[in-house]
């Protein structure tokens, strides 16, 4: 729970005899305990060195995180599968220069949900020269239903990243990760080029 405040132990209390279903997620990282011992206290720079694992969840490899930011829990039962795009859509997102999924988000009881998206570069290329592993693209906040289709957006911009002492962004090719959730409830691999990018069989154009 991290630091709840003065009502965390009457929240928690509810939570564990379930008058209440959980449907929050971290807003922060909580690491395991070797991590400390490679993070020096003065030092809070960001991007992963060598002899530095780096701080947040943009940056730290994952075998160093107990619960990753954005992880939650929910007596609840949940099923997440993505919407095929159709044709009129790819038309309207080829204008836009946008690329957009959208996710079935289903529930067995309909409880209310957070849901978030993650972009992760190309392996080869995640943390190198401090070049960040993943990030958070979109997040929504889900009203309690069973059943709802959750849209994300991504344009040009979030295929650019900072490269090592790069003063400027410049756009990633390569095999890229959309998430959905930590850990991972959904994934679907997206092939970036200078020309545009496909997922799956179908082209999505930026």
């Amino acid at each position: 729970m991290g630091y709840p405040g003065q009502m965390g132990g009457k929240a928690l209390a509810q939570l564990l005899v379930g008058e209440v279903s959980p449907s929050g997620r971290l807003s922060q990282t909580f690491y395991r305990e070797e991590y400390f011992q490679h993070v020096p206290m003065q030092d809070y720079s960001f991007p992963a060195r060598a002899d530095y694992p780096g701080r947040g969840y943009r940056f730290v490899e994952d075998k160093w995180v107990l619960y990753p930011f954005g992880f939650g829990l929910s007596y609840d039962t949940f099923s997440y599968t993505w919407v095929e795009q159709k044709e009129k859509a790819l038309e309207e997102d080829r204008r836009s220069r946008s690329c957009r999924f959208q996710v079935q988000v289903s529930s067995r009881e309909g409880t209310g949900s957070s849901l978030l998206f993650f972009l992760r570069p190309p392996a080869e290329v995640a943390g190198v020269d401090g070049m960040l592993r993943k990030k958070l693209v979109h997040f929504e906040r889900l009203p309690p239903a069973r059943s709802q289709v959750v849209s994300v957006r991504l344009t040009p911009k979030d295929f650019r990243l900072f490269a090592g002492t790069e003063a400027e962004k410049r756009l990633i090719t390569g095999r890229w990760t959309l998430e959905v959730n930590q850990p991972t409830d959904l994934s679907q691999v997206i092939h970036v080029t200078n020309h545009g990018c496909m997922a799956g069989e179908g082209p999505i154009l930026l």
